[in-house]
């Protein structure tokens, strides 16, 4: 009977941490439309250790926002040496989770603006 009650409570945690999740994915996303990079960063990062226990394409959709958000920081130049590092680690994670999953939603996307930050901090670096 004991087994019963703890499958039924865990399984009612697991589905109000999965809403959690998605809501605060949608919240940041809503920052990251209108702008404000650093409020959906926050957001984000508030989130991500319940990202570890979500669906790959939770966790892809996760980390394929956090890349973006990362993205417009960089071109705001907002520590833009620390949030490249953290852009390309992201996009890293978002390829893992789809590679993981089987299922490649946003991985070319993801190459082209690693190549792309590549060719930015390339050309930086050459002005410099």
């Amino acid at each position: 009977m004991k087994k019963n009650y703890f499958t039924i409570t865990f399984l009612l945690l697991f589905s109000i941490i999965s809403f959690a999740q998605k809501n605060q994915i949608k919240a940041a996303e809503a920052e990251y439309n209108s702008g404000k990079f650093q409020q959906a960063i926050s957001i984000l990062n508030s989130a991500e250790y319940l990202i570890f226990n979500a669906e790959a394409s939770d966790q892809s959709g996760f980390y394929n926002l956090k890349a973006k958000v990362l993205t417009g920081l960089v071109e705001n130049n907002i520590e833009p040496t620390k949030n490249v590092t953290l852009t390309i680690a992201a996009y890293q994670e978002l390829i893992a989770a789809e590679k993981a999953s089987g299922k490649f939603k946003y991985s070319v996307a993801a190459l082209e603006s690693i190549k792309r930050l590549q060719n930015d901090l390339l050309n930086s670096a050459i002005t410099d």
